[in-house]
């Protein structure tokens, strides 16, 4: 992963407290985050405080992902100040993504997805995304606050023979590297005009792979 330095800057975060009526729910808004809770989020509380800012201490990132250029800690508190780590309905959780964050990606949106960063363990867990390439944002469904960020996967680094280039002997080789989450991948081989037997194979993923 590239260094510190070389990431994009952080998009202004906060920091912001919005008082939510449970009783017909609400949303918490700042810059590219807006948080929303549904009616009856928490069971026994009338309102609680919804709040949003910049994590005091920045986490350790995973090596599996680019931190992006949002980065913030929402908080939920009930009337007496107690934090709610876990609401009882999930709440809907949207960033909007930069152009530096899609430059991450490699182009692609569906290398960009959020993460929730578990306090406890000093872990973050990937967390299933909606992507709006219209609106270019990124909607998950939480059940637990905690610092929440934007990570991108990176694309695959090929190198080899250009695209659509006829071997006539085995001398060309490919080699990639797969990127960070990466589980399986699928090589398919084709003969010229069709002429054989094509090679397709499935394997489980190394780090990278030379053919």
């Amino acid at each position: 992963l590239p260094p510190e330095q070389t990431l994009p800057p952080l998009q202004t975060v906060g920091p912001v407290t919005q008082l939510v009526d449970l009783s017909v729910g609400g949303s918490a808004s700042s810059g590219p985050i807006q948080v929303e809770v549904p009616p009856q989020a928490v069971s026994g509380v009338a309102s609680v405080s919804l709040s949003i800012q910049p994590p005091s201490t920045p986490p350790t990132y995973p090596n599996w992902g680019y931190r992006g250029t949002i980065v913030a800690d929402i908080t939920m508190k009930d009337p007496a100040g107690n934090v709610i780590q876990k609401p009882d309905k999930v709440v809907k959780l949207t960033f909007q993504y930069a152009d530096a964050d899609l430059l991450l990606a490699g182009g692609n949106p569906n290398n960009l997805f959020i993460a929730r960063y578990d306090k406890d363990t000093k872990t973050w867990e990937r967390l299933t995304v909606t992507v709006d390439t219209t609106a270019k944002t990124l909607t998950a469904e939480v059940n637990h606050f905690s610092i929440f960020s934007i990570l991108a996967v990176p694309s695959p680094m090929i190198t080899g023979p250009a695209d659509r280039t006829v071997s006539f002997n085995f001398a060309p080789a490919l080699s990639w590297t797969n990127p960070p989450v990466t589980t399986q991948y699928q090589i398919q081989v084709v003969p010229f005009n069709n002429a054989g037997p094509g090679i397709n194979l499935i394997r489980n993923a190394e780090a990278s792979f030379q053919v």
